[in-house]
């Protein structure tokens, strides 16, 4: 699960917080920094009831993330 920041460096992320939980990655892909947290894959194909436990943790992953959507508004 990633949140990406469009037009930011990993440097810019870390000047302004340079200490992460230790399940947050920082991370670069071309023009996007992004924080991310891994979790297991969620097929579209296979069923909800058989990977409600993957489900969950994806969106306490999402939830834990939207706490810094607004890190360069500040």
């Amino acid at each position: 699960m990633e949140l990406g920041f469009e037009r930011r460096t990993i440097e810019e992320i870390l000047n302004l917080r340079s200490e992460w939980p230790d399940d947050i990655a920082v991370v670069q892909k071309e023009g996007t920094a992004s924080l991310a947290i891994g979790i297991r894959q969620i097929k579209m194909a296979a069923g909800v009831t058989a990977q409600a436990d993957a489900i969950d943790e994806a969106l306490q992953a999402a939830y834990r993330l939207m706490e810094y959507a607004s890190l360069f508004n500040r």
